[in-house]
């Protein structure tokens, strides 16, 4: 028996995939929370296999509550819900710890696939949706291989509109190894535009700490 947690501020929702993994012999819904704090609290007391996680919710978001997750309970498998399906919301789920990521709108007998294959041990991310022909498989690059502390400061700099030449201007190095850091970040990341790492920012919320921590940028 698959035991399901399910994470999702729209109760109607909740109450629809509730509905849905009832109806299957091999899952039982165990269950719900409204938010990524809520969930959080209730979770560590039941014993979970996946957690269906929405990635759009106040207070705690779905990223955040992802690598809580994970680090509190890696015992439990995520599965990312969302509308969207840009790269940037597939690698930041990815970078938070989830082990699938499905948009929302996906058929049921879709989703039913996914907790099973996750559940079964799958190490990859499942990108499923209308839009795409087939399921793709990607394997989960930057857990196993972090941004450096370099890297990270190199990031930092892109997102916050800097040029190569005034990155290597601000930390001291040369543009050539700017551009060397740059490719490397592109390659853990899965990202290849500046366009992108901008969104990737954005959906794991590290623009917003950059912000936070230089005003003078917003």
């Amino acid at each position: 028996m698959i035991r399901v947690f399910l994470i999702d501020d729209h109760a109607i929702l909740r109450a629809g995939l509730a509905a849905l993994i009832a109806s299957e012999s091999d899952m039982q819904c165990v269950g719900q929370a409204a938010d990524g704090r809520e969930a959080l609290e209730g979770i560590g007391t039941m014993d979970v296999d996946i957690a269906l996680v929405d990635l759009e919710m106040p207070h705690c978001d779905g990223f955040k509550t992802i690598q809580l997750l994970s680090q509190s309970a890696p015992q439990i498998r995520t599965v990312a819900l969302t509308m969207h399906q840009e790269r940037s919301h597939v690698q930041a789920a990815l970078v938070a710890g989830a082990s699938a990521f499905v948009a929302k709108h996906v058929a049921d007998d879709k989703l039913l696939q996914t907790i099973r294959g996750v559940d079964a041990g799958s190490s990859f991310l499942c990108i499923v949706g209308d839009s795409a022909p087939a399921d793709v498989a990607v394997q989960r690059p930057t857990l196993r291989d972090p941004l450096s502390k370099r890297e990270q400061q190199v990031l930092e700099l892109l997102v916050l509109g800097h040029t190569n030449r005034e990155v290597a201007s601000t930390i001291a190095i040369g543009t050539k190894s700017v551009e060397t850091y740059r490719s490397r970040i592109g390659q853990k990341l899965g990202l290849r535009t500046r366009a992108e790492l901008v969104q990737y920012a954005i959906a794991t919320g590290l623009l917003q700490q950059l912000v936070q921590r230089f005003p003078e940028t917003a």
